[in-house]
């Protein structure tokens, strides 16, 4: 995206902070792990080209599946850095996430929480049944997946986009 022509007269002040907004946030969305104006980390585009933004740091402990629910419920609720659809990322995301963690404000954010590198994801395994959901996890720490049941530990990272 070019800079934005401001000169033009037939624009009103909002319409040309509008314009500088967008244009500010192109720039930023071509660097992988640069900041976004609202304070998320934009963490790279998927394959699909849908781009994933991810808050600036984990949650502070590691919880199960189910508690992570209801942080981010809680989270939505706040509306952390303006925002009301944080979510665990799916397992492609996390993948994207380990690929981009050494880039830009994303290096050294991806840090264990109580000994805990596995980061849950949002995406159910063929394992899983109705009373038991399984999940995929990823270690953080050394790019393996796994799996687990929803009342293990792991690590929550608020992803949106």
């Amino acid at each position: 995206m070019s800079e934005p022509n401001l000169h033009t007269s037939s624009l009103t002040r909002a319409e040309k902070i509008a314009k500088v907004n967008a244009w500010g946030k192109s720039c930023v969305e071509s660097v992988i792990g640069g900041v976004m104006p609202d304070g998320t980390i934009f963490a790279g585009t998927l394959p699909d080209g849908e781009k994933l933004y991810v808050a600036p740091k984990n949650e502070k402990i590691a919880m199960t599946f189910n508690e992570a629910a209801e942080r981010i419920s809680k989270v939505n609720e706040k509306q952390k850095l303006d925002h009301n659809d944080w979510r665990l990322p799916t397992k492609e995301e996390l993948a994207l996430l380990w690929q981009n963690r050494d880039k830009g404000a994303l290096k050294g954010t991806f840090e264990d929480v109580a000994d805990v590198w596995d980061y849950w994801s949002s995406t159910t395994t063929p394992h899983s049944t109705a009373s038991l959901p399984v999940v995929f996890v990823q270690d953080l720490g050394d790019g393996s997946i796994s799996h687990y049941g929803t009342g293990v530990r792991g690590v929550a990272r608020l992803v949106r986009g």
